[in-house]
């Protein structure tokens, strides 16, 4: 049975399924969520019983929350790993899980603000610059893990190859660091693209970022 997958682009919770998917090839039909109005939510809550995204239905399994997905996809379809087979290895996964919803969330927050709670003028300009300078603090710590596996001859924050680490750091800090081109993709890129920044110094985040966004799919009409 095809996989459907109810998502709202371009919220990095709804992309991690999507590069998750594309990573390991998986093919899935989409249903693309727009708006915030009653009829919206209501269709999601008949679908898996809440209102967030991303879902995925599959075989008659409906699934909510983009950890559980991607573990999902791990346990029920072939292809490339998201999770690992070795205790420590999947230990380190998880500390990256947990890394980006506390640490790197933290850091976001005061322009998720901005970007959802209608803050502006004064207040906005002095909450994008804490989140720059949270952005650069957190990605301080990438930067050192990735310089870590280079010189043990990895691309990747755990193991040799893409894991679902990545992907969970990637799709929320990736934001500070669009690939050429993605601005163009949605109106609320255009506008991150405009005033959220790494810093100085994260030449190995940027490259990183740029290669776990790279398997997002371009949106139809772009």
């Amino acid at each position: 049975m095809t996989l459907h997958a109810t998502l709202r682009l371009p919220s990095p919770n709804n992309t991690k399924v999507q590069i998750a998917l594309a990573h390991k090839q998986i093919p899935y039909e989409i249903d693309a969520i727009v708006g915030n109005d009653p009829k919206t939510i209501a269709k999601l809550v008949e679908l898996s019983g809440q209102p967030l995204t991303p879902i995925i239905k599959h075989n008659g399994t409906v699934l909510y929350d983009s950890g559980a997905i991607l573990r999902y996809l791990d346990a029920n379809f072939d292809g490339p790993r998201l999770f690992s087979a070795d205790r420590d290895e999947m230990k380190a996964i998880e500390g990256w899980e947990a890394f980006s919803k506390t640490e790197v969330m933290a850091a976001l927050r005061p322009a998720f603000e901005v970007f959802f709670g209608g803050i502006t003028g004064h207040e906005a300009d002095e909450n994008i610059k804490r989140a720059n300078a949270a952005i650069n603090e957190v990605t301080a710590q990438v930067e050192e893990r990735l310089a870590a596996q280079a010189a043990a001859g990895s691309d990747w924050l755990v193991g040799d190859t893409m894991t679902a680490a990545d992907i969970f750091v990637a799709s929320f800090l990736g934001l500070a660091e669009l690939p050429e081109g993605f601005a163009d993709w949605n109106p609320l890129w255009k506008t991150i693209d405009k005033v959220l920044t790494l810093g100085d110094g994260r030449e190995r985040c940027k490259a990183h970022f740029h290669r776990v966004l790279s398997l997002l799919p371009t949106p139809a009409g772009v």
